[in-house]
C-alpha cells in the first residue's frame, strides 16, 4: 500500500509540474505579445503627438485659376517630426482628390518636409464659385482643414 500511494503522488506531482510548465509558457507568450502591442501603440501615439500641420493660406484669398482649375494650398509642418509628403490625402468638400490630381513641392530649397518647412500643393480640381472646405490628412491621421471662398 505504501508503494501505490507513493507512485500515485509521484504521478500527480509530475503531472502538476508539466501543467505548470505549459501554463507558464502560455503566459510568457501572452505577456510578450501584450508588451509588444503596447510598444507599437506607444510609438504610434508618439508619432501622432509629434506631428502637426497647418494650412497657412488666407481663406479669403486662395489662389485658384478657373481656366486651368488649379488650386494652390500652402501647408506648414508645425510639428517636431520630418513628415512624408508621399502619403498625403487631400479632401475637398468631402471628396478625396486622387493622387494624380495634385502635386507637391517642398519650398525653401529643402529636400524633406521638416519642422517649419512649407509645402505647396497644386490641386487640379474644378470648383464652382462659393464656399468650400479643404482637409489635408497625414498618413498617421493628423490633419488640418480650412474653409475658403472662391
Amino acid at each position: 500500500m505504501g508503494f501505490d500511494t507513493s507512485a500515485t503522488k509521484s504521478i500527480f506531482f509530475i503531472a502538476s509540474v508539466i501543467v505548470a510548465v505549459v501554463l507558464s509558457g502560455v503566459f510568457t507568450g501572452v505577456t510578450y505579445k501584450l508588451s509588444s502591442d503596447i510598444d507599437t501603440r506607444g510609438s504610434m501615439l508618439s508619432s501622432v503627438l509629434k506631428s502637426d500641420i497647418e494650412i497657412i493660406n488666407d481663406p479669403e484669398n486662395v489662389p485658384y485659376n478657373a481656366t486651368t482649375n488649379e488650386l494652390i494650398i500652402y501647408v506648414k509642418n508645425t510639428g517636431k517630426n520630418i513628415l512624408p509628403t508621399s502619403d498625403l490625402t487631400i479632401i475637398i468638400d468631402g471628396l478625396v482628390v486622387s493622387q494624380g490630381n495634385f502635386s507637391i513641392e517642398i519650398l525653401g530649397g529643402y529636400t524633406s518636409w521638416g519642422p517649419g518647412v512649407v509645402i505647396k500643393i497644386t490641386i487640379t480640381e474644378s470648383l464652382s464659385a462659393g464656399d468650400h472646405k479643404i482637409k489635408v490628412v497625414l498618413n498617421n491621421g493628423v490633419y488640418d482643414e480650412m474653409y475658403f471662398r472662391i
